[in-house]
């Protein structure tokens, strides 16, 4: 289920995952955020979330001329 979701929302939504929220939290933070045990199942759904994030290439940026990448350095709220 997760790889579908996240293969629409990156590809045919041209999603950012760079986005943040009231937070300042990117969907990469979400996923990585986990208060309580979660299942392996559950496990197994946010480790293939998080390969498509990593494999994401975005539009090009316009300064720097390269595809933009996921930002693994975003500080949210809670950083």
């Amino acid at each position: 289920m997760g790889s579908v979701v996240g293969r629409i929302f990156l590809g045919e939504l041209n999603g950012n995952p760079n986005k943040k929220n009231s937070h300042d939290a990117t969907c990469l933070h979400i996923l990585c955020l986990a208060q309580t045990p979660v299942s392996a199942e559950e496990l197994e759904v946010r480790l293939s979330c998080v390969d498509q994030l990593l494999q994401w290439s975005g539009p090009v940026d316009q300064t720097t001329g390269q595809n933009e990448k996921l930002d693994l350095v975003a500080v949210d709220e809670v950083s």
